[in-house]
């Protein structure tokens, strides 16, 4: 089931962060542990869906080994900034991606 959530990096660049609200305890997935980024409603979560709410454009997923992560960004300049800023991240950028590795 679909559900709205606000995401956020955290400061370190090292975790992915999710919640009802920034207030509220996080859930986190450690970007170090993501294999892959995908432009669009590609995935097979985004596929079940028999209608999309969000606009093709506005999706991608982040792959891990054992799950994706599907999102839908709300706005053309927020899908840019969120899409390639983790992009940049997980290709390399100075962070934990790279500090751990």
């Amino acid at each position: 089931k679909r559900m709205r959530r606000h995401f956020w990096v955290s400061e370190e660049r090292c975790e992915l962060c999710w919640g009802k609200s920034r207030s509220e305890q996080p859930q986190t997935m450690e970007l170090k542990d993501c294999v892959g980024i995908i432009y669009g409603p590609m995935t097979s979560t985004f596929q079940r869906c028999t209608s999309l709410e969000d606009p093709p454009w506005s999706c991608f997923s982040l792959l891990f080994s054992d799950r994706t992560l599907d999102l839908a960004v709300p706005g053309d300049e927020l899908v840019d900034q969120w899409f390639l800023g983790l992009q940049y991240i997980l290709l390399g950028s100075p962070s934990c991606v790279t500090a751990h590795s």
